[in-house]
């Protein structure tokens, strides 16, 4: 996980607060005069749960990226307290959706929505504080991994129009170093080349509907749920699913939608049953299955 101090971002979460990484604060959407500062262990814990959005964060990933990187010690009720910490600071800032699931045995899982904005805030740094018997960890950099981050159109976490700025003033950058050094033609087609596919890719990922089911299929009905799997599940039969909510007997109401995701061994399943619009994160709920495999 790398220090993210260096960088403005801020995660908005199921569009209606904001968390700072860098600042380890939870803000309204509305304003800051609910704002709520966490301490350090707690804004990791969430940082590492945004980042693995719909995954299961183990207890032991959790143990890794939050303390033992930093040379420090944590059992597991010191990481259940700092987890109940985050719940406690989400209903103090007014946000009373339950987005984080426990997996029991396993460790949590967040089920809402967090889009990756651009920070532009100027937050004081007189907020509540929040602590736990815990909070006296150091206050270093909050840390963050490349992956398993949302975006959203709809955000516009970088709007059209600072986005074509900011290529504007890159260009023009390249243009006058190529002006003072025209030997400089090489690298400015190879820097050109680099930026206008990165940019690109940006683009698209900007585009993306952070939707967490965009990616699901309907497969077919079983017991009234309307079953939808991952597209890009090439390791089962759809049937295999089919089959799973047979053998389960899951049901569910007219119109609600289930979501199935498997593991490779088939030994850890989630089914996510949701209402007729998923998109509502808090109208869904979950259930975590681990199948005994005979060993041969």
């Amino acid at each position: 996980m790398d220090s993210i101090l260096t960088m403005k971002i801020k995660f908005l979460i199921n569009n209606t607060l904001y968390f700072h990484p860098a600042k380890q604060l939870l803000q309204p959407v509305s304003g800051e005069d609910n704002t709520v500062s966490l301490n350090t262990p707690a804004s990791r814990c969430l940082l590492l749960l945004l980042q693995k959005q719909g995954e299961i964060v183990t207890k032991e990933d959790f143990f890794l990226h939050v303390w033992e990187n930093k040379g420090q010690y944590a059992n597991t009720n010191t990481l259940y307290q700092n987890i109940s910490l985050i719940r406690k600071a989400f209903r103090n800032v007014g946000f009373d959706e339950d987005v984080i699931y426990t997996v029991p045995r396993e460790g949590f899982s967040f089920l809402g929505t967090a889009i990756l904005l651009e920070d532009d805030s100027n937050i004081s740094d007189d907020n509540t504080v929040l602590n736990t018997p815990y909070s006296s960890f150091s206050t270093d950099s909050v840390i963050v991994t490349d992956h398993g981050l949302s975006t959203d159109s709809d955000v516009k976490a970088i709007t059209n129009e600072s986005f074509t700025s900011l290529t504007i003033l890159f260009v023009n950058k390249i243009l006058q170093l190529i002006y003072d050094n025209k030997k400089m033609s090489l690298m400015f087609t190879f820097l050109l080349t680099s930026f206008l596919f990165f940019s690109l890719h940006l683009y698209n990922l900007f585009q993306r509907d952070n939707d967490y089911f965009s990616d699901y299929q309907e497969i077919g009905k079983v017991n009234q749920c309307a079953i939808f799997k991952r597209s890009s599940d090439s390791l089962r039969e759809n049937d295999d699913y089919l089959n799973y909510f047979k053998q389960k007997n899951i049901y569910c109401q007219p119109e609600q939608k289930a979501f199935i995701a498997m593991d490779t061994r088939g030994v850890k399943v989630f089914v996510h049953i949701c209402n007729k619009n998923e998109r509502d994160t808090a109208s869904c709920f979950s259930n975590f299955y681990i199948e005994q495999k005979d060993e041969k």
